[in-house]
C-alpha cells in the first residue's frame, strides 16, 4: 500500500515473502514518496518474489541486498544512490532491470546478472565507478539502454564463452568489445612459462612448461648431447 514503510525509521531488517505464503510480494508507492526511503537504519533487504517496484529504496543505507529467484523485474530507480551496496546478484528469473535502477551506487564492485535477462535499461548502472567486474550469464545479448554502463570504471564484462563474439558484434554491445571476455575458465590454450635449464658446464637453455603444471618452479634436465656433461 501507499507509503507502507516510509515512517519506520528504526527498521533494521525486512524480508518480503511470496504470495504463496500469503505475504507481500510488491509494494506500491505514489508520487515521489519512496517505500523504504525513510528507513534510515535499514541494512538488509531480501525480496523473495514478485517485482521490485519503481523508486523502491533510493538513497537508503542498504548494505546487503538479496534478490531471490522468483523476482521478475527490478523497477526504475529502485536502488539508485545506495552507496552501501558492494555487490549485486540478479537471479535468472529477472528479465528486466529498469532505468537508473542502480544509478550512482559508487561502492558497487561486482554485478552478476542471470541468464533470463532481456533488458538492461537506460542508465541502469551509470556512474557505478567502483565496479571491477560485470558478469552476464545470458548467451543472447540483452537489449542495452542508453548509457546503461556509463562510467563503470572500464571494468571487464564477462559473458558465456561461446557468446563472446556474438556480444562483440551486437549493435548494443559493440562499443564495449574491448571489455568483453568469456566467463572463466573458457578452455583457452595453456599458457607457456619459460624455465631456464642450467648444465654443469655453465651452458643454459630455455625450456617451456605448460600452464597446467604451475607448481613447477625449477627443473634439472639431462642433455641429449655428450658434449654437455650431466650432473644431478
Amino acid at each position: 500500500s501507499y507509503n507502507t514503510f516510509s515512517r519506520y525509521y528504526n527498521l533494521g531488517n525486512i524480508t518480503f515473502e511470496t504470495e504463496n505464503n500469503s505475504k507481500l510480494t510488491t509494494l506500491s508507492v505514489g508520487g515521489n514518496v519512496a517505500t523504504l526511503a525513510a528507513c534510515t537504519n535499514l541494512k538488509y533487504v531480501r525480496v523473495k518474489g514478485g517485482t521490485i517496484p519503481y523508486y523502491f529504496a533510493p538513497s537508503s543505507p542498504i548494505e546487503t541486498l538479496v534478490i531471490d529467484n522468483g523476482v521478475t523485474s527490478i523497477g526504475q530507480e529502485a536502488f539508485e544512490f545506495c552507496s552501501g551496496l558492494t555487490n549485486v546478484t540478479v537471479p535468472d528469473s529477472v528479465t528486466s532491470i529498469g532505468q537508473y535502477a542502480f544509478l550512482r551506487c559508487y561502492n558497487l564492485t561486482s554485478v552478476t546478472i542471470g541468464n533470463g535477462i532481456t533488458n538492461i535499461n537506460q542508465g541502469a548502472f551509470s556512474f557505478c565507478s567502483g565496479l571491477t567486474s560485470i558478469e552476464i550469464n545470458n548467451s543472447t545479448p540483452p537489449t542495452l539502454g542508453y548509457e546503461a554502463l556509463r562510467d563503470t570504471n572500464n571494468c571487464p564484462i564477462y559473458v558465456p564463452c561461446d557468446s563472446v563474439n556474438i556480444y562483440k558484434a551486437n549493435s548494443n554491445w559493440s562499443s564495449f568489445s574491448d571489455r568483453i571476455f568469456g566467463i572463466p575458465p573458457c578452455g583457452e590454450p595453456p599458457t607457456y612459462y619459460k624455465l631456464k635449464s642450467v648444465y654443469s658446464n655453465g651452458n643454459s637453455r630455455n625450456v617451456a612448461c605448460d600452464g597446467y603444471n604451475l607448481t613447477l618452479s625449477s627443473a634439472t634436465t639431462k642433455p641429449n648431447s655428450s658434449s654437455y656433461p650431466y650432473s644431478a
